[in-house]
C-alpha cells in the first residue's frame, strides 16, 4: 500500500488558539489544492498553543476528544477528507496537563492520542504529567505510531512502537538550532534501527528564546531522508510505499533476532 503524507513547518503564534487553527486550515486547503491525493497533514508539537509559554498553557489546555478546538480540528479534517495529527497541551480527566499529539481520521472521527513519555528538565517536567505508553493506531492508511520531539532519542521508544506494529512514526517536535546534526542523525537511527518510516513536523522562526531551525522530514525504512525543509514554512508531500518497510525489515532482520531474555541488566 501506498499512501501520500504531507508534514507543515510553521511558526505557532503563543496562545492564540483561534489564529493557530486559521493558519492551519490554510495550509490543510493549500496542501489539498496542490496535491489532492494527500491523505494524511502532521504539523508540529504544542501547535495550538505555541510551545514556550508555559504560564498559558494550563489555562489553554484542551480535553480530548471534544475540546473546542480538538473539535475544530476534527471538523478541519472532515472537510478535507485528510487524516490530520498535530501536538497539543491536553487536559486529563485527573486535571493533570499533558504535552500529546492527536490523530483524527479523513471523517472527523478521534482516532488516538499519544502522551509525550520523556520531558525535558526545566519546563517540560514542571508543566507536564509523563505519558507511560506507546499506542499504535490501526487504520486504513496503515499502522501508526506517534513520539514526541525528544522522544526520539530513545532508542526504546521507537522501538517499542515497532515492536507493537508501527510501520509509520510520526514525530510532531519544537527543536531549537544548534543540534541540526544530532537530530538528523536521531530521526535517521530510529528509522534504520526499526524498519519503519518517519514523518516528522518541525515548528520554525523564533518564541521567546528559542529559535527553531525546521528541517521537518521525511526518513525512509533505511535510514534515508527522502525529504526535508529548510528553516522556512511550508510544507512537504512525499510518497510513502509501505512495503519498503516489508522489504526492509525482510533483509535487516532486527525485530526477528531481538534478545529480550538478556536485555533486562
Amino acid at each position: 500500500m501506498k499512501i501520500l503524507a504531507a508534514s507543515v513547518q510553521m511558526k505557532a503564534e503563543l496562545g492564540d488558539i483561534q489564529g493557530n487553527l486559521d493558519a492551519m486550515a490554510r495550509y490543510v486547503r493549500q496542501i489539498k489544492r496542490e496535491e489532492p491525493e494527500t491523505d494524511l497533514v502532521l504539523f508540529p508539537e504544542c501547535i495550538l498553543t505555541g510551545y514556550e509559554c508555559p504560564d498559558l498553557i494550563p489555562s489553554l489546555a484542551e480535553t480530548w476528544p471534544d475540546g473546542n478546538a480538538i473539535r475544530a480540528v476534527r471538523k478541519m479534517a472532515a472537510e478535507s477528507e485528510t487524516f490530520i495529527a498535530f501536538g497539543f497541551a491536553e487536559l486529563g480527566a485527573d486535571g493533570s496537563v499533558y504535552n500529546s499529539a492527536g490523530l483524527i481520521d479523513r471523517y472527523g472521527n478521534p482516532v488516538g492520542i499519544y502522551r509525550k513519555a520523556h520531558l525535558l528538565d526545566g519546563m517540560e517536567a514542571a508543566l507536564y504529567k509523563a505519558g507511560n505508553r506507546f499506542p499504535v493506531f490501526e487504520t486504513e492508511i496503515g499502522r501508526i505510531g506517534i513520539m514526541i520531539c525528544w522522544d526520539s532519542v530513545f532508542p526504546e521508544a521507537a522501538r517499542m512502537l515497532s515492536l507493537h506494529g508501527a510501520e509509520l512514526i510520526l514525530v510532531p517536535e519544537a527543536v531549537e538550532k544548534g543540534i541540526e546534526r544530532e537530530w538528523d542523525l536521531a530521526l535517521s537511527a530510529r528509522a534504520f534501527d526499526n524498519g519503519t518510516y518517519i514523518l516528522s513536523a518541525n515548528h520554525t522562526g523564533k518564541d521567546r528564546e528559542l529559535d527553531y531551525f525546521g528541517r521537518s522530514a521525511l526518513i525512509s525504512p533505511s535510514g534515508e531522508i527522502i525529504r526535508q525543509m529548510d528553516g522556512s514554512e511550508g510544507y512537504l508531500a512525499a510518497e510513502i510505499d509501505f512495503q519498503l518497510v516489508r522489504d526492509q525489515r525482510e533483509y535487516f532482520y532486527m525485530l526477528r533476532n531481538l534478545r529480550p531474555d538478556i536485555y533486562r541488566d
